[in-house]
């Protein structure tokens, strides 16, 4: 595994690639804050959601997740999002996958929102075709890396979690332990 990991390591040297997709984010996405922080110091002062809440009434969303009792979405461990450069845009804009379940009293089509922390940049979701109950898959794009407050709303229920959004770029200031589950992610 080490050496798939210092193979991987030349691909995760860059935040974009020339070979990425347009941008799918919607229209009127402002760019995040610039990146000035190590990733250590970013973890610290995000305050990223732990893990946590009543188990989700069945086998989704797996653990790590944050629920409330009526929403629930998969978080990324460590409350950090690392987007490999096929998921970055020609805009910068970074685009993640979430799971989310609905439970009783969320009934509804799933809207997703929010903002970057600092510079206030907004966050799209998109979450079609899954109905108005249950389980909802999302992709959610970020306009850049950054510290982000991000809600989910279905009917009723709402549910904000909070998470830190970087590029394979950082991957080497990474403890070595979350290094390697990133290997093949970042050499996409």
């Amino acid at each position: 595994m080490a050496s798939l990991a210092l193979m991987a390591a030349p691909a995760c040297s860059s935040g974009s690639s020339a070979s990425a997709p347009p941008s799918a984010a919607p229209e009127g996405t402002t760019p995040a804050a610039p990146v000035t922080q190590t990733i250590g110091e970013a973890l610290r002062t995000c305050g990223v959601s732990a893990p946590g809440g009543p188990a989700p009434p069945g086998d989704l969303p797996p653990p790590p997740y944050v629920g409330n009792g009526h929403l629930w979405v998969g978080v990324w461990p460590h409350g950090l999002v690392i987007v490999p450069p096929g998921n970055i845009g020609r805009d910068g804009s970074m685009r993640a996958k979430f799971m989310w379940f609905r439970g009783r009293g969320a009934h509804g089509l799933l809207d997703i929102g929010g903002s970057e922390a600092n510079s206030g940049a907004a966050v799209r979701g998109r979450t079609h075709g899954y109905g108005l109950r249950g389980f909802n898959a999302s992709s959610i794009f970020f306009p850049g890396p950054g510290c982000y407050h991000v809600t989910g709303m279905a009917g009723a229920a709402q549910l904000t979690f909070t998470t830190l959004v970087r590029s394979c770029s950082v991957r080497r200031q990474l403890p070595r332990a979350w290094r390697k589950d990133l290997a093949i992610w970042c050499r996409a």
